[in-house]
């Protein structure tokens, strides 16, 4: 396809912006333009400006008509609907258990640490027991004893000898 030029119907004649300055400057050079300004204020305008408005302002003050936001009776409404929700929050509460810790089953704490849901390693927990609690857990629940520990390291090591001394 040829490339079609579009036009727009609208020409300027020839050397119209390099004479454009020459025709402005005459324009400027001819008295058509007038010299002053027509726009004048009267004599000693500014001077009773000041009066003037005073004298057409309303000089009497209207009481203001005060409009309380929240009516007494506003008010006891708001505050019937917030107890009545509060108190159907407290009553369908009340029917539902808390799950606490005595209510969780030890095998369940257990698979959510060995699953590695809780971040946490020896020296954590160390630090949240005190020494009171580590020696009643030592004296009250001893497994391994003396001689427990000795049949098993007499099974196990194969040079006695070690053992002897």
């Amino acid at each position: 396809m040829k490339d079609k030029k579009q036009n727009s119907g609208f020409n300027t004649p020839k050397n119209y912006f390099g004479d454009f300055e020459d025709r402005l400057f005459h324009k400027l050079n001819e008295d058509t333009i007038p010299k002053e300004s027509s726009f004048t204020t009267p004599k000693e305008y500014f001077n009773q400006l000041d009066s003037s408005i005073l004298q057409n302002s309303d000089s009497t003050v209207y009481p203001t008509k005060v409009i309380q936001l929240f009516s007494k009776r506003t008010l006891a409404y708001a505050i019937t609907i917030a107890a009545c929700a509060t108190l159907i929050v407290s009553i369908s509460n009340r029917n539902k258990t808390l799950n606490t810790i005595d209510n969780i089953e030890i095998t369940s704490i257990e698979s959510y640490i060995e699953e590695g849901n809780l971040e946490m390693d020896s020296y954590d927990i160390g630090s949240l027991l005190n020494d009171e609690d580590l020696t009643n857990t030592i004296s009250e629940k001893e497994y391994i004893t003396k001689d427990v520990i000795e049949d098993y390291l007499f099974d196990q090591i194969e040079d006695t000898s070690i053992l002897i001394e």
